[in-house]
């Protein structure tokens, strides 16, 4: 407690407390004694679920005290307004339900924090300050109005990899067969002509995936006429990207490696998760991929298919991590270190790692743990992915089933346990964080790590000695740490800086909008939808975009550009102003309905497909009592010449079929019967 207690005010503390040794009262004591001191505190835990649980467990605790605890887990009713959890002393939540409430709160003006400010903030792991894990990057998102119709690209470049697919292993398969024929002259010597063909072959491989692309791009997907006008600029300049992540879908992709398949609670509809096999392993509920990589899974598994969608640290963690990463920590977050001795002698022993042929790798996971539990030692076994997991379990069953033996050993030994990696951990945090689950509370404990020799030849070390291939491990970390700094920390700091500026902006207009909320909501949406636009097709993403621009200087250029929407006009997307019409047509205001509605028509550069504007403004014809055919019948009008099932009462049926018919098909009869009952009501 005195490690934290004696920090400066200004400067945050991490602690390396190993497991089993007390970190959930560590943050519970700390976190009270805070809130006796008059202060507010927010525990970041790994999961939701944990949260949950801290509460839970500690709340008789808190409640003797007189400490008020919540968390902050997603509430599916919440919409708007002050969340009751942050009036709490406490709030116990996740790294992403805290960044979302703080963009809902900051971004959208939803007072979601109830004016609540971050004074402490306690970390169960150091993972929740990394800089570069995508896990943690908060984005408040939805399908913008029209980024629907982009679907049908995602569709159309799907289909055409198949295509690709197959032109190509037909080309290669015509080539390596024509230098066959070629070297089957004898005018070469056998290992000259083996020589030849094995280099044909390897460029050909080399070509697979230029040649696929390129494939894909003489389709032109994007050139699709129901892509609204205001995005297609966007679709083109993300061809590349939604390429490439088709590619990455079908072929690098796997289920229950970097994703899982859930079912919806709710809706029982079934739903793709990433999971974070690289570092914590947890399932994340609430993150979508971008750049269509989502919707390509979705189309991969025959799923349905959605439209995209863009102060101080006190805290105990199980791992540090590596010298060179604390040091980056410090220098980001202005943290001190400090690891806490165990309250007892820890017996670990890490036995001398082993790479493993990749075919023999299962039989001697599954050797080297039935010796562990022969010699009376459970085992946990670590793998980097959930199909890994599965599949070390059923050579297990096939070997031998669980005998009762073996459970009475483990239950008479449990305080001697072993832990196994089956992977090369890509730092030595993760290490140490799989490590730290056996030899708790001074109990005996050993570890070993088990890599295949694929793992070890990409990694590029020099031997296959353990020593060795950690050391090359060092070397990318360090690689890692100094791409963070030189380059993904410069990111995040331009792309904070600018969206702090859009952020003030959009404050102000929302409380200058205040009087008439309902109808400039959708010019606030259109500038949001803008601003989306604008940073995609900007290119504000990669550090060597950024060069020599200035936050300051590159907001003032797009104020410039969307001063007509500032002004109070949607200019971007006309499916805002079908949305701003159908407000006014709510609100009995058919002249203003009117006007939105051809609005939406005029800013729209292929206003055929806004069907739904031509659906305004017939109810607004209607109400009025006119009629404005000329205006909307090649959009609708041929819908109604559909056959229809005849109801039972063959009067009706004979007089609705009347109505439909016409001899010429120049009038729609049905609009017109429509217009002469209307104007009989008003009569």
């Amino acid at each position: 407690m005195l490690v934290f207690l004696q920090q400066p005010k200004d400067k945050g503390q991490l602690s390396q407390m190993q497991t089993g040794e007390g970190k959930t009262v560590i943050v519970s004591v700390l976190a009270a004694i805070k809130v006796l001191q008059g202060e507010k505190v927010d525990v970041v835990t790994s999961n939701p679920v944990l949260a949950a649980e801290g509460v839970r467990d500690r709340k008789l605790f808190f409640d003797l005290l007189n400490v008020d605890v919540d968390t902050n887990n997603a509430d599916e009713k919440y919409s708007h307004g002050k969340r009751a959890c942050y009036e709490a002393d406490i709030v116990y939540g996740s790294i992403g339900n805290f960044q979302f409430d703080y963009l809902r709160d900051s971004f959208m003006g939803l007072e979601t924090r109830a004016g609540r400010t971050f004074e402490n903030i306690m970390l169960d792991e150091v993972d929740s300050m990394i800089i570069d894990n995508a896990s943690h990057i908060a984005k408040l998102s939805g399908p913008f109005p029209g980024m629907e119709n982009l679907r049908y690209v995602y569709i159309k470049i799907w289909i055409e990899l198949h295509k690709a697919e197959e032109i190509v292993v037909r080309e290669h398969q015509q080539r390596l067969k024509s230098k066959a024929e070629e070297l089957s002259s004898g005018a070469l010597p056998e290992a000259e002509a083996q020589q030849a063909y094995d280099q044909l072959r390897s460029e050909l491989e080399s070509e697979v995936l230029q040649r696929t692309k390129e494939l894909i791009r003489l389709a032109k997907p994007t050139e699709i006429e129901i892509i609204p006008s205001h995005i297609r600029e966007y679709a083109v300049r993300t061809l590349d990207r939604w390429i490439d992540s088709a590619i990455k879908a079908k072929y690098h992709y796997a289920i229950e490696e970097q994703y899982v398949i859930r079912e919806d609670g709710r809706t029982g509809e079934l739903l793709i998760q990433p999971v974070d096999y690289a570092n914590t392993g947890i399932t994340l509920k609430n993150t979508n991929w971008q750049y269509g990589l989502h919707q390509f899974l979705q189309l991969k598994h025959n799923l349905h298919l959605m439209a995209e969608i863009r102060t101080k640290i006190f805290g105990p963690t199980g791992t540090l991590g590596s010298e060179a990463e604390q040091q980056l920590l410090a220098s980001i977050y202005n943290v001190g270190f400090a690891r806490i001795p165990t309250y007892k002698d820890k017996k670990f022993f890490e036995i001398g790692g082993e790479v493993v042929d990749d075919e023999l790798f299962g039989e001697q996971i599954v050797e080297d743990t039935l010796l562990q539990l022969q010699r009376g030692r459970s085992s946990l076994i670590i793998c980097e992915t959930i199909k890994d997991a599965k599949r070390v379990q059923e050579e297990i069953k096939t070997i031998t089933e669980r005998s009762t033996v073996s459970r009475t050993k483990c239950q008479r030994h449990r305080e001697e346990s072993s832990a196994w990696g089956t992977f090369l951990p890509c730092n030595k945090r993760v290490e140490d964080q799989a490590f730290g689950r056996t030899a708790r509370q001074g109990n005996n404990g050993t570890a070993k790590l088990m890599v295949k020799q694929s793992e070890v030849e990409k990694l590029g070390a020099e031997s296959y000695l353990m020593r060795e291939i950690k050391v090359a491990r060092g070397l990318n970390e360090a690689s890692r740490i100094r791409f963070v700094t030189d380059v993904k920390v410069k990111e995040l700091e331009f792309q904070d800086g600018i969206y702090e500026l859009f952020s003030t902006l959009y404050r102000e207009l929302k409380e200058q909008y205040k009087a008439k909320k309902g109808e400039n909501q959708y010019v606030l949406d259109d500038l949001k939808a803008f601003w989306a636009f604008w940073l995609e097709v900007n290119g504000f993403q990669e550090a060597t975009e950024l060069v020599g621009k200035r936050p300051e200087v590159e907001f003032e250029r797009f104020k410039l550009e969307a001063q007509p929407t500032i002004g109070g006009a949607i200019c971007f997307n006309p499916y805002y102003s079908i949305k701003q019409a159908e407000y006014f047509i709510q609100n009995e205001k058919q002249d203003r309905a009117e006007q939105a509605a051809n609005h939406a028509l005029t800013i729209s550069g292929n206003p055929d497909i806004l069907h739904s504007a031509y659906i305004k403004l017939f109810e607004i014809s209607i109400e009025r009592g006119e009629v404005l055919l000329d205006k909307f019948r090649q959009a609708i009008g041929d819908l109604f010449f559909i056959p229809a099932a005849r109801p039972d009462r063959e009067s009706e049926a004979d007089e609705f079929s009347t109505i439909l018919e016409s001899d010429d098909q120049q009038e729609n009869l049905f609009l017109k019967h429509l217009l002469s009952k209307q104007r009989s009501a008003l009569a």
